[in-house]
């Protein structure tokens, strides 16, 4: 019978143990850098539509848009005859009618056929026609209702 003694089997031991632990831990990181590589996979597959010709024209946008500030930004300033016209063109989608575009069409279109209709009755186009003249001169609302109510005073006299 082979004899050894416990100064050699406890040591044996302790190491067997020892790589028994260690084999367990290697296992574990080897499963988990596994995954972790099978998830940065699937990330990069989902953002690699970043690659597609498209994206790279992304890249220019950047100085097209100081370009375009800087082309906007030297123009000279509005005038107030400039924005009245911008505010006056009537920017109707096709296929709309004036009065289903905005409030706005919708509020032209009424004075229009409100217009319309008083001068074609013929006995109040005069009145229509002078107040329509004297309003296209007159710039604040204050100024035509000071209008309106002497032309409705001196009609009352």
């Amino acid at each position: 019978m082979l004899c050894v003694s416990k100064s050699v089997i406890k040591p044996a031991y302790s190491n067997c143990a020892k790589q028994r632990r260690l084999k367990r831990v290697l296992t574990r990181a080897v499963r988990k850098s596994s995954a972790e590589r099978r998830r940065s996979e699937r990330r990069l597959e989902q953002l690699s539509f970043l690659q597609a010709p498209q994206v790279s024209e992304l890249a220019g946008l950047a100085q097209q848009y100081r370009s375009m500030f800087s082309a906007v930004s030297s123009l000279p300033p509005l005038t107030p005859e400039a924005v009245a016209a911008f505010s006056q063109s009537t920017l109707a989608d096709p296929g709309k009618r004036p009065w289903e575009v905005n409030k706005m069409g919708y509020l032209d279109w009424a004075s229009k056929q409100l217009l319309a209709k008083a001068t074609h009755d013929g006995a109040g186009s005069s009145a229509v026609g002078s107040l329509v003249e004297s309003t296209a001169a007159v710039a604040k609302i204050q100024d035509l209702v000071q209008l309106i109510e002497a032309k409705s005073t001196s009609e009352t006299a």
